[in-house]
């Protein structure tokens, strides 16, 4: 699996050109793209769809700058994938490789229109007109240095010096128009090339000149303006002067502070604190405290006691609990003669025809006749009354 990976991407690390292109189409189709090398061999083609008004992107990466680019493509059905005409064969001339987008815009003999835009360029580390100079971005980026469009090594911006360690004063180039102050210093991996170092203006936009006050006609430098580097909060710290250079700020330190920001003191000496305190105030503090803690014992030590007081209380009435109180006995003497006139008294008289008949109430309820309908409710008869035997009283002569 590992020589199967490497043996795909080895050809992507070797490659120092790099051909893009978009394909812009009026309707639907699926297009065939070939590659014709200068021997006339055709690598393996490309398959992609293409739909109405939407750029379709391919990249094609060649292992060395050649100023004819040649290919072929190829319509066809979306699904039935036949023919849409004839096999298109097109060719790209290149001087260099800081040339704009070539667009070409034809109508095929199927009636569908069809526009290419190529533009040529260097793969990562790669640089020159022909990209034919290799220069590491990262490891330079790692000691403050940068690759240039020539692909030779100098300080990064914002740094000069032969070691890229002291920062560019932007005050001392005047550039216009974004122009970038920076060091004429030329590195490389052995020594430096040129001892002498000047700060020098690099221009953006197609500007020219010294200080990039000279507007230039070429439209493949332009680059998109850049918000000013001190607009950001905390730029530069300590009240230092904020001064914009490009992407990096250059920061005019006051008095006492150094640093890339300003952020580093120089001062040595530490503010003196005067401590003082009075006997009287110390004395008024220590009776305080100790009035405190005292009276938080006092608390806790009653609240503990009357917690324990209770405690114990509880575990009293547990174990010798307290009798109730039995409720006061009367004496129950029934009077025979009276309870013998109250029932007499309570006997009902009930008239029968022309006859008067003293009835008992238990008599009339007993003879009473029943009825037959077994559903009917019967009502119980009261219970008779009990009179207690009369209780001869003794009377005790002393």
């Amino acid at each position: 699996m590992l020589l199967l990976g490497l043996l795909i991407f080895l050809p992507l690390i070797t490659c120092k050109v790099e051909v893009r292109q978009e394909f812009v189409t009026s309707e639907r189709v699926s297009m065939r793209f070939e590659i014709i090398t200068n021997d006339g061999s055709r690598p393996n083609p490309m398959n992609f769809s293409l739909f109405p008004r939407a750029p379709k992107t391919n990249t094609v990466h060649l292992n060395t700058f050649d100023s004819a680019f040649n290919y072929s493509i190829q319509l066809l059905q979306p699904f039935t994938k036949q023919a849409l005409g004839d096999r298109i064969y097109r060719q790209v001339h290149f001087s260099n490789i800081n040339q704009p987008w070539f667009n070409d815009t034809f109508t095929t003999s199927s009636g569908i229109v069809l526009s290419i835009s190529t533009r040529i360029g260097c793969t990562p580390h790669y640089y020159g007109s022909q990209c034919e100079v290799f220069c590491d971005g990262h490891l330079a980026k790692a000691a403050r240095k940068r690759c240039d469009a020539m692909g030779r090594l100098r300080c990064d911006i914002g740094w000069m010096g032969p070691h890229c360690g002291q920062a560019v004063d932007p005050r001392k180039c005047s550039c216009h128009n974004s122009g970038i102050c920076a060091s004429s210093m030329i590195h490389s991996l052995e020594k430096i090339q040129n001892k002498t170092e000047q700060l020098i203006c690099e221009c953006t936009n197609g500007y020219t000149g010294n200080n990039c006050e000279v507007p230039g006609f070429t439209q493949f430098q332009f680059t998109a303006p850049q918000p000013d580097a001190c607009s950001v909060k905390d730029a530069c710290l300590n009240g230092a002067k904020c001064f914009p250079n490009g992407p990096k700020v250059f920061c005019a330190c006051a008095v006492g502070f150094i640093g890339e920001f300003c952020e580093i003191s120089l001062t040595t000496t530490t503010p003196s604190v005067e401590i003082t305190a009075s006997t009287s105030d110390y004395s008024v503090t220590i009776y305080s405290v100790v009035g405190i803690f005292i009276g938080l014992c006092l608390l806790i030590g009653c609240c503990k006691y009357k917690l324990t007081h209770k405690r114990e209380h509880a575990l009293a009435r547990g174990l010798a609990p307290e009798p109730y109180p039995m409720p006061e006995t009367k004496s129950m003497l029934v009077d025979q003669e009276a309870c013998e006139a109250e029932n007499q008294k309570n006997k009902k008289v009930f008239t029968i025809g022309d006859n008067v008949k003293q009835v008992d109430e238990e008599v009339r309820y007993t003879s009473a006749p029943r009825i037959s309908n077994e559903y009917a409710v019967i009502q119980k008869p009261p219970p008779p009354t009990v009179c207690l035997p009369r209780i001869p009283v003794t009377c005790v002569y002393v």
